[in-house]
């Protein structure tokens, strides 16, 4: 008995240690109405009386999910015709949550990341009149209708609005790259 014991022990802490907890981003409303991402359970400070948390942050709608699940809109872009549809569909439905998840937020803190979360809404408040992949020719020659052709990947993209009221067509560039199996916007 005493030799089954210790190597089903050792097993169970094997099992334990191989399958670490998943860490969910909430998606919660700050102070000033704008959406904020944070890995604390939204209000987690405690509610003050206007409806925000000590912190200045109040449940959303909605939390991400933790896991891919059934919904399109949670999983990640996985290729850049799955990028432009979703930047297509955050203007169709003027969401700054669908163009915040496909961006790599690396090197931004809160204030930068809100900032631009705001900036966002107001972008997408404008007519989308085109998105422009950017990239490398394709070195190889190949045509499109050959059976086994790949096109190059593209390095960013170039979307086109034309705000309301203006002749002139405003462009954002966003460099676009490869992770984790995702395309995600960087800037």
């Amino acid at each position: 008995m005493r030799s089954i014991f210790f190597p089903a022990l050792a097993l169970l802490a094997l099992t334990c240690v191989a399958h670490p907890a998943h860490a969910q981003v909430h998606r919660c409303i700050g102070a000033n109405g704008e959406p904020v991402f944070t890995d604390q359970p939204c209000g987690a400070a405690g509610s003050s009386s206007s409806g925000a948390s000590a912190n200045g942050i109040a449940p959303a709608a909605a939390t991400a999910p933790s896991s891919l699940g059934g919904d399109a809109s949670a999983a990640c872009p996985a290729s850049p015709q799955a990028l432009r549809d979703r930047i297509a569909a955050a203007f169709a439905g003027r969401d700054p949550n669908l163009i915040a998840g496909m961006i790599d937020w690396r090197g931004y803190d809160r204030d930068g990341a809100t900032a631009r979360l705001r900036d966002f809404a107001h972008w997408l408040q404008q007519p989308l009149t085109g998105i422009r992949f950017e990239g490398p020719p394709d070195p190889s020659g190949a045509q499109s209708g050959d059976a086994d052709y790949a096109p190059p990947s593209p390095t960013g993209v170039t979307v086109t609005t034309q705000p309301r009221g203006d002749e002139t067509a405003t462009t954002r560039s966003f460099g676009i790259s490869k992770s984790g199996g995702c395309w995600w916007l960087g800037f």
